[in-house]
């Protein structure tokens, strides 16, 4: 795409993933602490939180290699959540199942701002592109897979709960996966795993989106710089931990997931439209994965109407700043 929008969706994108990290902490210490009798308090949070974070960027200067072995015990661990989920107690089976919208419940766009962070991890792919032997042919396979089998097993979830759990539970009881699972340990492991995998990987990749722009001229040469035989962009995962430190002291979980999801949407209507653009109008945009430009726009649109839904302010805010970094 070039500097200039390359450069300025790499900055959003950077900027996103690196408060990621503190909503995945958060998520992980709030399961984490009531396990252990401690209550999750927000000054709780914030102890325990910059504790986690300071943990794994300490794995992470000691061994990014080592940081990706752990996944696939954490995968194993989701897996066995799954199944403990899927054959789990009929306690708060409803009496009809849950097909529509309570009257009392709150709106779908609210929702879904604060569930959209759980999608974002299928561009990890993108942002480990430096790391992949060949990233031409894994990051649109590996992209497409994690998008599909990331669909299938949320909107099961969805049909699973709308059947075996009554919308009380699902309202007010956060504990409730706890209770319907057939075995607690196995699901808290998932949990943990999944929180703990996702910041991982945002820790992993927020630094080497930064160290690329930088390497481009476009954000500090300070973080360009990298170490040991592997380039790692040590100065930039100091940027990324401290952007993270100050998600973990608002310590508010709803409020950094918003505040993520305009990130996200933003950069990814922004990224569908250049492509829109440029497939239209450049006759050096020749990506070896290439799509219809039908699809480009469509994406573009439909981000923009969730933005506007989900936050109008924010979302010409965000536009501006994408506008000024661009220009």
């Amino acid at each position: 795409m070039g500097l200039s929008i390359g450069g300025t969706l790499g900055i959003a994108l950077f900027i996103g993933l690196s408060f990621s990290i503190s909503l995945y902490i958060i998520g992980f210490i709030e399961s984490f602490l009531p396990f252990w009798g401690i209550e999750a308090t927000r000054d709780a949070i914030r102890l325990y939180g910059t504790i986690a974070v300071l943990a794994m960027a300490g794995i992470i200067l000691i061994s990014t290699s080592l940081a990706l072995r752990v996944q696939y015990f954490i995968l194993g661990a989701i897996a066995l959540s799954l199944i403990s989920i899927i054959f789990g107690q009929p306690t708060f089976v409803p009496a009809t199942p849950l097909l529509q919208r309570p009257e009392d419940g709150t709106s779908l766009i609210i929702l879904f701002g604060i569930f959209f962070p759980a999608v974002t991890g299928f561009t990890t792919g993108v942002q480990m592109s430096g790391d992949l032997q060949d990233p031409r042919k894994s990051i649109p396979v590996g992209t497409i897979s994690a998008i599909v089998v990331g669909f299938l097993v949320y909107i099961g979830l969805a049909a699973l709960f709308a059947y075996r759990i009554d919308a009380d539970a699902l309202s007010n009881n956060k504990n409730i996966l706890s209770d319907v699972s057939a075995f607690t340990p196995v699901l808290l492991a998932g949990i943990w795993g999944a929180t703990l995998s996702s910041a991982v990987g945002c820790l992993l990749g927020a630094p080497r989106i930064l160290q690329a722009t930088s390497t481009d001229r476009i954000t500090p040469r300070l973080f360009a710089k990298g170490y040991g035989p592997s380039n790692e962009p040590r100065n930039a995962l100091v940027l990324s931990f401290l952007i993270a430190e100050t998600g973990i002291l608002i310590a508010e979980l709803d409020v950094i997931a918003v505040l993520i999801s305009i990130f996200f949407i933003t950069t990814y209507g922004f990224i569908n439209l250049s492509c829109a653009i440029e497939n239209w109008a450049s006759t050096d945009f020749r990506p070896s994965f290439r799509m219809p430009t039908c699809v480009s726009v469509v994406g573009a649109v439909a981000c923009f109407l969730v933005m506007i839904q989900l936050d109008l302010p924010a979302f010409l805010g965000a536009s501006l700043v994408l506008v000024l970094l661009y220009l």
